[in-house]
């Protein structure tokens, strides 16, 4: 993810990839409540990928509202736009 950080400091990262914390649980949650249904995953090429609209917070802080945005997890990337893209 080329995340940038001393050597020291390196073990305390969270394993999401400068992803928000908050983000990485929603998905993580999103996945398992989906594993019995394929409507919002895809199998393309024996990867996962998990696309839908999530709220954020506003400006990345609590208490400035929420923002809808379009979220795409493919592999191991996490991609956010502001309307669903078309094929």
């Amino acid at each position: 993810c080329h995340a940038l950080c001393h050597p020291k400091c390196s073990p305390y990262l969270p394993a999401t990839c400068g992803v928000p914390t908050e983000y990485a649980l929603h998905l993580s949650e999103a996945l398992c409540r989906e594993k019995g249904s394929t409507s919002g995953l895809k199998d393309v090429g024996g990867h996962m990928r998990l696309e839908g609209w999530l709220k954020q917070p506003r400006n990345g802080k609590r208490g400035q509202g929420w923002e809808r945005k379009y979220v795409v997890l493919d592999g191991y990337k996490v991609i956010t736009y502001e309307t669903e893209p078309r094929d």
